[in-house]
């Protein structure tokens, strides 16, 4: 949640600017026509201060007169964001590249700490395939066609990479068998030419 906020922070202050900026020049139309639409020096310095104040998503939605519930207000923050996710997805206005799984992976890197979704621990073959062979990093979330066209030739080419691996993979460990098979057999056959000649001399 801190780090959404974080990285959304210019599109929250403009939320709260607009808004904040409604409520200031409510019932000051007179005055405002005076100015031409600005605003005096006085109120654009304490209520931006206000703005640029905010650090939490509580002092956001108290900004914006949405506040949230004193209990679980954490939990209504994270289905709401959530809820933006899908239907951002939903709309077009985002694409998204990874399964749950994969995202997970890529997050683990990175907060070693967090939990382990139940896709993950319900779905062991795609789960270990991602542990052995990693996930194909850097495809876009931008929507569009062109977009989705160079995530699917990545993924395709990651995909043949991780067959070729695999098969050479299983060559080596056939070839590590076929040497020590005849190394056994070699040995065996030395032992028993050994035992030949012990006999012959008894």
């Amino acid at each position: 949640m801190k780090e959404t906020f974080t990285q959304s922070g210019t599109s929250l202050r403009l939320v709260m600017f607009q808004v904040s900026f409604l409520k200031m020049v409510k019932g000051k139309e007179d005055d405002m026509d005076r100015r031409y639409g600005y605003s005096s020096n006085e109120m654009n310095i304490s209520f931006i201060k206000k703005i640029y104040a905010a650090k939490t998503w509580n002092v956001f939605f108290d900004m914006i007169d949405s506040p949230l519930p004193e209990k679980n207000c954490e939990s209504e923050v994270c289905d709401m964001l959530i809820y933006a996710v899908k239907d951002s997805e939903i709309s077009g206005y985002h694409q998204n590249p990874y399964t749950n799984n994969e995202l997970f992976h890529l997050r683990r890197k990175h907060e070693a700490k967090i939990p382990a979704p139940s896709s993950w621990l319900n779905n062991e073959n795609e789960t270990a395939k991602i542990d052995k062979y990693g996930v194909m990093q850097f495809l876009t979330f931008r929507p569009g066609n062109k977009n989705k066209g160079g995530n699917d030739n990545k993924s395709s080419s990651f995909s043949e990479f991780r067959k070729d691996n695999n098969i050479k993979n299983i060559n080596i460990n056939n070839n590590n068998r076929g040497s020590y098979r005849d190394g056994g057999l070699g040995r065996l056959g030395r032992r028993g030419r050994r035992g030949g000649r012990g006999g012959g001399i008894k």
